[in-house]
């Protein structure tokens, strides 16, 4: 199989995929379907330099899941690129922070006008703090089937 014909990638527990970005940007290849565990600079560049793209699915953890700059990057511009045929989107972040379904985002969502599944953590904007119980919230719009992952607040 020719690398240019890859259609899916999953890319799990990799320390540094910045040449994978770097050489598939080189080379044209654009997949319909992405995994990351991991989302960096180089995978964010990837995803800007073509549109196309039919399901994501993004894990993020750790010192990504406080990155404001890289998720508005993210939703504003790489979302955006890929919102005339994005099918599936699964987002979980492992902590409440800018990579949750929130009112920052929900702009760009609502322009993946293909969109049947999406998945991520709700963050209530307005919920109390000192909730201390795990909760689950469901959102649905435009017959989607959505759900959204328990979050403890504390």
């Amino acid at each position: 199989m020719e690398l240019d014909q890859v259609a899916t990638l999953g890319i799990v527990d990799i320390a540094s995929s910045h040449e994978i970005w770097k050489n598939f940007i080189g080379s044209g290849i654009h997949l319909q379907e992405l995994k990351l565990d991991l989302i960096t600079t180089s995978s964010v560049d990837y995803l800007l330099s073509y549109s196309g793209l039919k399901k994501l699915r993004l894990t993020v953890t750790g010192l990504e899941s406080d990155n404001r700059e890289r998720a508005d990057l993210f939703f504003n511009k790489c979302l955006v690129n890929h919102a005339d045929t994005l099918e599936e989107l699964i987002l979980i972040a492992c902590e409440e922070g800018p990579w949750n379904f929130c009112s920052n985002n929900s702009r760009s969502i609502a322009k993946c006008t293909k969109l049947k599944f999406l998945a991520m953590n709700l963050f209530l904007e307005t919920s109390p703090r000192h909730w201390d119980f795990c909760y689950a919230d469901v959102v649905v719009s435009r017959s989607l089937t959505m759900f959204c992952c328990p979050i403890t607040l504390s």
